[in-house]
């Protein structure tokens, strides 16, 4: 009866480790890195909460736009899956989806692109107007789209 007892006991701690896996998430946040290409410094944002992300991706200094893109995202087999609503670059590109494998800690988020990209987690103030905004209109007065 012990035996039996332990057997379930270990199949239950399975199958919460199992789901605790399955629908981990980033911690939300948002995390900063600064890389070196052909001389420049290229700043990455990366804004995380428990389903959408965004990465920003900009030259500091001259001031220069580089890509934003983001979505909501899921975590599977240690890597972020986005689905696009959004990328800058989609006409160089065409890019709908990304799947980026990824590690994380405490304050950090490594991004296994090419060349790993670390990014540190600010600490943040909460503001005001913190949150998810839609915009929901865009063209002129006239023909406006949604």
């Amino acid at each position: 009866m012990k035996n039996l007892t332990k057997i379930r006991y270990g199949l239950l701690a399975v199958a919460l480790i199992s789901f605790a896996m399955g629908h981990a998430q980033l911690k939300s946040g948002v995390y900063f890195a600064t890389e070196m290409k052909e001389g420049n410094t290229i700043s990455h944002e990366l804004k995380v909460d428990s389903e959408y992300i965004i990465h920003s991706v900009y030259q500091q200094s001259p001031a220069n736009f580089i890509k934003t893109l983001g979505g909501f995202y899921k975590l599977e087999n240690g890597a972020i899956v986005i689905e696009l609503e959004f990328n800058s670059n989609f006409e160089n590109d065409g890019v709908k989806s990304l799947t980026i494998p990824y590690k994380s800690g405490d304050n950090e988020i490594q991004l296994e692109f090419e060349t790993p990209l670390t990014l540190r987690k600010s600490s943040g103030i909460n503001q005001p107007l913190d949150g998810k905004w839609l915009f929901a209109t865009r063209g002129p007065d006239e023909g406006q789209e949604r």
